[in-house]
């Protein structure tokens, strides 16, 4: 799933469906990060927000890979400005921890793992064969679990 901010399209196989608070802290966690820029990094991201006290800064290195394709050049220079700005200063742990579980659901690696499945399914099915689906497969079998991880790690490589 590519951001709009990154030329991604508007179509079902690109829009995950979720609420908009979910939504917000993806970004707020993530920027305009792409999935599979997302899944390549989601142990270390977890084990930076989730290690040490919450009262501790975190530097969003992560988001080195950000770039705003859209948008004039003044839009671009605000974008990189605020990115470099959330790596260089850093931010609060509590803060990253707050949108990690309104993003997932919960503070767990496997729950952001379980909403990774769910992506791959929209972007393998579209948004209704990811409801199709999540009636056939019961995501916390652990075979299914496995194999779609495997897949979308796979997937992931190849983009």
């Amino acid at each position: 799933m590519i951001p709009r901010s990154r030329n991604g399209n508007g179509d079902e196989y690109n829009l995950f469906p979720w609420n908009r608070g979910a939504h917000i802290a993806w970004h707020c966690l993530f920027s305009n990060m792409t999935v599979p820029e997302v899944w390549e990094n989601l142990d270390k991201i977890h084990k930076i927000i989730w290690s040490g006290s919450a009262n501790d800064k975190v530097h969003a290195i992560w988001l080195e890979v950000c770039t705003l394709e859209r948008g004039s050049p003044g839009d671009k220079r605000i974008f990189n400005d605020a990115t470099t700005k959330r790596i260089l200063e850093g931010e609060s742990k509590a803060k990253l921890r707050d949108y990690w579980v309104a993003c997932f659901g919960e503070d767990s690696l496997s729950a952001a793992q379980d909403l990774f499945v769910d992506m791959m399914m929209v972007a393998m099915f579209g948004r209704q064969g990811l409801r199709m689906i999540s009636h056939l497969l019961n995501h916390t079998n652990k075979k299914f679990r496995v194999w779609a991880l495997r897949n979308f790690s796979a997937a992931c490589q190849r983009s």
